[in-house]
C-alpha cells in the first residue's frame, strides 16, 4: 500500500482491541482533546497549555520525552513540558495525527508530524518539522480516559519513504 510522503502507517491494528467501540471512541476524542489543548499554546499563556497537558495524567502517570528525565505526576508532567517549551523558545505548537491505532484494551501507539515554530534569534517565525512516534497507556479513572504513561520517540531527521512493504 502506498502513501504520500512523509505519511506512513507504523503499525498495523491489533486483533485485541478496546471492548467497546464506545471506549475506543471515548479514547480517541480524549487524546485528540488534549493534544488539541497542547497545541493552543503560545507566548505568554503562563503555563496554561502544559498545565492543561499535565492534568491529563494520574497522580501516579509518567511523561517521558527524548532527552529529558521521566517525570511523575500532573505538576511534574507539566513542569517539564513547560521546561521543554521554554527551552527551545517555542513560539507555538502543532500536532498533525497521522496514525492511530489501538494495540491492546488501554494502550495507543500514535504517529505525529509536530511542527514547533521557535524564536532562533534571526528568524522569530523559524519552524521545525519532526516526526513524534509515541506510547500511550490510559486507564479509566472516575468514568474518564487518563494518562498512565506517555512515552514520546523524536525522529528530528525523517527520511521520507513513499511506500511501506
Amino acid at each position: 500500500m502506498a502513501f504520500s510522503p512523509p505519511y506512513i502507517r507504523l503499525s498495523r491494528p491489533q486483533a485485541n482491541l478496546p471492548a467497546s467501540r464506545a471506549a475506543a471512541s471515548r479514547a480517541r476524542k480524549f487524546i485528540t482533546d488534549v493534544y488539541r489543548r497542547l497545541d493552543a499554546f503560545f507566548v505568554g499563556d503562563g503555563g496554561a497549555a502544559s498545565d492543561s497537558y499535565g492534568a491529563a495524567f494520574t497522580d501516579d502517570g509518567q511523561f517521558i520525552i527524548a532527552g529529558f528525565p521521566p517525570a511523575v505526576g500532573p505538576a511534574a508532567v507539566a513542569g517539564a513540558v513547560q521546561g521543554f517549551f521554554d527551552g527551545v523558545d517555542l513560539q507555538s505548537i502543532t500536532h498533525t495525527l497521522i496514525s492511530y491505532d489501538e494495540v491492546g484494551s488501554h494502550t495507543v501507539h500514535l504517529y505525529a508530524s509536530v511542527e514547533y515554530v521557535v524564536d532562533n534569534g534571526v528568524d522569530p517565525e523559524y519552524s521545525v518539522d519532526i516526526f513524534a512516534d509515541t506510547r500511550i497507556v490510559l486507564v479509566n479513572e472516575g468514568g474518564s480516559p487518563r494518562f498512565k504513561h506517555v512515552h514520546v520517540f523524536f525522529d528530528v531527521f525523517p527520511t521520507p519513504i513513499t511506500t511501506v512493504p
